[in-house]
Formats: C-alpha cells, structure tokens, sequence
C-alpha cells in the first residue's frame, strides 16, 4: 500500500472534502477554502470569503462542480467557488441550518436544520422546492418542541436521498417523485454516517458502533455487523467489489466485508496519529487529514493493477496484491489468477512425478514470499514422495487409505488419479442410489462399502445406508419433481443438499430463475410466464416462482397500461412494485418523469403556475406521488406570492393566499408569507373560520381546481 505525505498546512484545518471532481477542499475556520491537487499534492487557490465567518453553521462543497454552500443560521449562500461569485441567496425560515449536502447526479441541494428538518433547494432557486422528512421520526414520547433536535447526516444517489436524525430513525425519499418513502428505526441511538452500497442497497452506521446493511425496500431485513469502533466517521464502499472501509476517530482503518458481513481486518490501514477526515475519490486515491492539520494519501489498488499482472504474465505479484488487499479478493481478475495458480502447480507436480527432477518445482519459488502459498513446495515434495502409494491404493480399490492420504497430502488432490477417483465414487452413488430406489438395500450397502470409512464421505454414505427411508423419499421426491416434500426434507437433514442429482437441479433452476428476470427486464412477459409455468410445479424455487409470477403479471399490465398511453396507471404501477424498476420500460418513463420535474421545477421557481399544470397534464392526477406533485404546486404560488410582494401588487398578493389556503390549508409556508403581506402592505387578511381548519397535506389533489385538469 502506497502511502504518502501529501500537504501540512500552518492553519488549523477542520474538515476534507471532495470537490469539482477529483480535488479536495481543505476547510479552515480563517475565512478560507484551500483547494488541493491530490496527484500534485499542492494547493491550487486558497478562496477568501466573508461569508466564511464564526458563526458560519454549515458547508458543503459539489463533488463534480465547481459550486459550493454556505449556511450562516437561516441563510443560506450558493457560490461558483473559483470565482467567488454568489449565485444564490436564499433566506429560509426552517431554523439555523447545520448540515449541507450537494446531490451529485442532480442540481440539488439538501439542508438539515436544528429543527430536524430535511429541506431540498435547486441552485438556481431562491426557495425550497421541498421538505423530505423531519426528524424525530417517531413523536410518541418526545415533547412538541424538541430543545436539542438534528439532523445528524446526509447522503445521496441517483435516486435517493438518506437522511438521520434525532431518535436514530433513517429515511429514503426518492427525490424525483416522493414515492415509497422508507424509514429504517433499528437504531435508537446516532447515526453519524450513511453510504450506498448500489442503488438499492445502503449501509449506515450508529455512534455505539454496529453497522447495519439494508436493501431500499419497506420492510426490508436489516443485517449488522458489530465492530469496535464507537465513533464512526464515515464508511467508504469501495468501487466494483462488495467491501467497505470504516473510518473513525482513531489512527487505523476498518476493511468490511459487506456480503458475508463481517470485519475483514480491523488494522487494514494504520497510522501514528488519529484521523479528523477523510474523503476517497473516484481514481481510488484516499486522502487523510489528521488533527494536526496534516494530509496524507493511499493510493488504492484496483482491479485494472491485477489485469495489468495478468497481462505480464507475473502471477507472484498479482497474488501479492490480492493478499495485501483483500477487497480485491472477490474479482474476476483475482479469480482467473487463482486458476492460473492452480494450473501451475498442478503441472509442477505432474512434472516433478513424471521426471522425478526436483528442477521442474523451480516455477514455484517466486511464490515462496506469499503467505498463503507459503509450503505449497514442500507440500508437492510430499505428494511425490506418496505418489506411488496412492497410486497402489487406487490399483487395488483401497479408497479409505487412498483418501485418508490425500488428506494429509493435499496436493495429492492435484492430480488426474485423484480426479478419476472423485468420478468413481459419484458414479458409485448413483449406482447405489438406483439399487436404493429398487429395494436392494444390501446391494447399494455392498457398492458404498470401500468409501464408508471416508470422513468427507462417511456422514452422506450414513444417511444413505441407515436412513435410507428418508434418503428414498428424497430421491423419489426428486424424480417426480415433488419439491414441496424436497424441501420439507431438505429442513429436517441438511446432508441432502449434498446429493449430486439434487445440486444439478438446483443449478438448472437457478439458471431457469434468471433467464425468467432477463426476460422481465426486456419485456419478453409471454416467454417469461411459459418458463414459469413450466417452473411452477417443478422448481425448487417456489418462493422466488411466486414473486416473479406477481411480476410478470404486473409487467404485463405495465405494457398494457403504455400501449393504451394510461401513463398515470403506469406510474402508479411502478411505485407499487419495486421488482419492475430494472425494466426498460421503466428506466424509459422514469427519465421522461425526471425531465418532466426538471422543467417544472424551473416553472415553479419562476412562479408559473398554469406552465407546470400544462407540463404535468394528466400526470398531475398520479395518486403515488402526490406528495412531489403538492410540493411542486405550493412551490409555483410561493414563488408567485413573493413575486408579486415584491411588485408591490397586494390585491394579487391578496387573491393568491387565499386561493393557497383553499387549496392546501393553512400551512407553516403560507402563514409565513401572509406575516409578510401584512407587514408590507399595513393591511390584514380576512380568514374565515372554515379556512382556518386544518387540511391534510395532500388535500390539494380533492381540489376542484386541479381535479377537473
């Protein structure tokens, strides 16, 4: 692992982040923003604001962009950093903002508040487009005003936005459309830090410690993983493999496995001092700042280095690698670099038996250095050495003693003698297997017999040969493709998934299963229910079977619901079955979907109402998600409310909020903006008492204003 020092700097530096794709933002509390080259190690401008001041509350700075955020209490700065050129300010009245955070794939940018709240701005707008949750999530038990709310962090992807807050609660919210909505509450305590692992799979972690790692469904089972670590910073999923580190608040770093999940090595990374942040960028290069202000750098392997070794032909580097980074363990670059080995060594010890020259081991001295290739010489000397005996063992049918050798001589298992013996004895098995079926237990007993006293055998032979009516009802469950009877046995003696007929099965299914998802996926829905019926009586996947089946049907009714161009059914469709997402279909409206909410946005910040209800059209009516389409609504009168403040205009100013409130009730925003109608124009609005009632938040789509659209 390379690791470098890469920059100190005489101020106090408080935070690392990364910015404008690939370089980092060094963030002091001087009223300045260093810009560093990781690759060169220098910094690139130092950007000096005003703005940046003690009571500055929060900061944030684009990943792609050269944009940043400054939150000073209640407002809130988009900047172009490298100019320094103020783009927006926005006034918000949410309470002191204290966490900010760019969406990298969309011009978003999401706020958490002392008051617990989860605010969403565009870059381009003065107001915000939408509140995505509040925390605590749960109020039963928490008093009306919490003194010491949060918003404790932040992330996102191309779909998501996750947040936490007070009482530990985690949401997704998808941010273009507010379907499916997900809280997790299996923390009670912080949650300090969020990654996603894919697009439908996150990884969050709490301040006692536990990892917890969930698919993006309701309901979803959540698994953990316990380390030792009390103050998590941040988990960095590593690009292209199921593996993650774990930063915290000490000289070392955590490598995760999150598949198996388990802690891998809790010293992947050691240093001589405690880490203050840390940001991994896209080339695989980690940057470290340390509470002295001092930065240093590791540079990742990645599968292209193991490629580059496969290339050359040197096999002891690349396994190297693979054994100082064990996150590359599971690529198919370390996977074909084992199989490479393996045909080495195999070759080596063929050699060595033939020739009987010690020479031909000279290909496995590089490889000496390995620690998990350590003794595999000395373990092809022995094999050697026993050759002729195991030979003579397998000549004369004594498996037993033949196996019991290559036990203790694994690389015996090497060689084609062994293989061949490996074949006899499944065809052997299946011999018996059939005398079993015909009632000829002695017949299959005296077949299984040389192999009875074989430890890796000796458990399944058991089965057969003394519990051989649970073992016959398994294998005529298997021929007449009675899986209900497969399964129920299989839970009452796990030693039968171990039966060679039923393993082939299980693999043929499997195949069966993702051919069906394939088809699924690319619309083929005739071909994919015929694989399904034909599946549905003879699969060992009965479970998976049904849900697909619910699939298959609600895919068909997706395409049926777009041929007949009923878009809000296929919306509505989509958001009720997760399992559809993957469709082409499905990719092709959402864009359209994304597009469609980008121009509306940009309607509703400019305060045109009646351009985002043409825009949306029909779509205004998607009951799924309704909750986006509200915000977008609130958001046009908002912006044309203030517009018209602004102008001066009262009597417009006046028709609007009490078209708002009939609409969608008296809500925090409008009271907010009726308080400043009144200060500016000195006059007083009438609200009735009906109007003064509460509405529910989606009210607005029983309007006959927008109904009859």
């Amino acid at each position: 692992m390379q690791i470098t020092n890469c920059f100190e700097s005489n101020k106090k530096l408080y935070s690392l982040e990364e910015f404008d794709n690939s370089f980092a933002a060094l963030i002091s509390r001087t009223k300045s923003v260093e810009i560093l080259s990781p690759s060169k190690c220098k910094i690139l401008k130092t950007i000096y604001s005003e703005l940046l001041k003690e009571e500055t509350t929060a900061l944030a700075f684009h990943p792609k962009l050269d944009l940043m955020a400054i939150a000073n209490g209640e407002t809130l700065y988009i900047i172009e950093a490298k100019q320094h050129k103020i783009l927006e300010t926005i006034t918000t009245h949410d309470g002191d903002i204290t966490l900010l955070s760019f969406v990298a794939s969309a011009p978003y940018l999401i706020s958490g508040t002392k008051n617990g709240r989860v605010i969403q701005y565009r870059y381009e707008g003065k107001i915000h487009i939408s509140r995505l949750c509040s925390f605590p999530f749960e109020r039963v038990g928490y008093k009306t005003i919490i003194q010491d709310n949060y918003v404790s962090t932040i992330a996102s992807n191309n779909q998501y936005v996750a947040a936490s807050g007070y009482g530990g609660a985690l949401t997704l919210v998808k941010f273009n459309s507010h379907a499916k909505k997900i809280t997790f509450t299996i923390s009670k305590s912080r949650i300090n830090s969020i990654a996603f692992l894919s697009e439908k799979k996150i990884i969050f972690a709490n301040t006692e410690g536990t990892l917890f790692i969930a698919h993006i469904r309701k309901n979803a089972a959540i698994k953990k993983i316990t380390t030792q670590q009390n103050n998590i910073l941040k988990i960095l999923p590593i690009q292209n493999t199921d593996y993650a580190l774990v930063v915290s608040k000490t000289a070392t770093i955590m490598l995760i496995d999150t598949e198996k999940r388990k802690v891998i090595k809790n010293n992947f990374l050691k240093f001589q001092k405690e880490i203050s942040s840390v940001v991994l960028l896209n080339n695989n290069k980690l940057l470290l700042l340390f509470y002295d202000s001092t930065i240093q750098k590791v540079l990742l392997k990645s599968q292209s280095d193991l490629q580059a070794y496969l290339e050359k032909g040197e096999l002891p580097e690349a396994l190297q690698l693979v054994e100082q980074n064990p996150f590359l363990s599971n690529t198919k670059e370390a996977l074909e670099i084992e199989q490479e080995y393996k045909k080495l060594s195999k070759k080596a010890l063929m050699h060595f038996i033939m020739s009987n020259n010690i020479e031909k081991l000279s290909v496995l001295k590089p490889f000496e250095a390995i620690q998990s290739k350590k003794g595999d010489e000395t373990k092809i000397i022995q094999a050697h050495k026993n050759y002729q005996q195991f030979y003579q063992l397998f000549k004369n049918q004594k498996y037993t003693l033949a196996y019991a050798l290559a036990e203790k001589f694994p690389a015996l298992q090497l060689t084609p003698l062994y293989q061949k013996m490996e074949t006899s004895y499944k065809n052997t098995f299946t011999q018996a297997q059939k005398k079993l079926l015909q009632n000829k237990i002695e017949e299959a007993k005296a077949l299984l017999q040389p192999y009875v006293t074989i430890p890796a055998k000796r458990a399944l032979i058991h089965l057969l040969i003394y519990q051989n009516s649970e073992f016959i009802s398994f294998i005529k469950a298997l021929a007449t493709k009675d899986y209900k009877t497969v399964n129920k046995l299989i839970k009452q003696e796990k030693l039968l998934a171990e039966i060679p007929s039923y393993i082939a099965l299980m693999e043929e299914d499997s195949k069966e299963i993702q051919k069906i998802k394939l088809c699924i996926k690319e619309a083929q829905i005739e071909l994919a229910q015929k694989i399904l019926h034909k599946l549905s009586t003879t699969s060992l996947f009965q479970e998976e079977i049904e849900v697909l089946k619910k699939e298959a049907q609600k895919a068909q009714e997706l395409l049926t619901a777009y041929e007949n161009d009923n878009f809000i059914t296929c919306y509505e469709i989509l958001d009720e079955n997760s399992g559809l997402e993957g469709m082409q279909l499905a990719q092709l409206l959402e864009d359209h979907w994304n597009k469609l909410i980008n121009r509306c946005e940009i309607f509703a910040l400019n305060g045109d109402i009646q351009s985002v209800q043409e825009k949306l059209g029909e779509l205004i009516l998607v009951k799924t998600r309704r909750d986006k389409i509200g915000d977008l609504l609130r958001l046009s009168f908002h912006s044309k409310i203030k517009e018209e403040l602004n102008l001066k205009n009262f009597e417009s100013v006046e028709n609007f909020i009490y078209s708002y409130i009939d609409i969608f009730g008296k809500d925090s925003e409008i009271k907010q903006l009726m308080h400043s109608y009144e200060k500016t124009s000195h006059l007083n609005l009438a609200i009735t008492v009906l109007q003064d009632e509460y509405k529910a938040r989606d009210a607005w789509s029983q309007s006959e204003y927008f109904s009859q659209k």
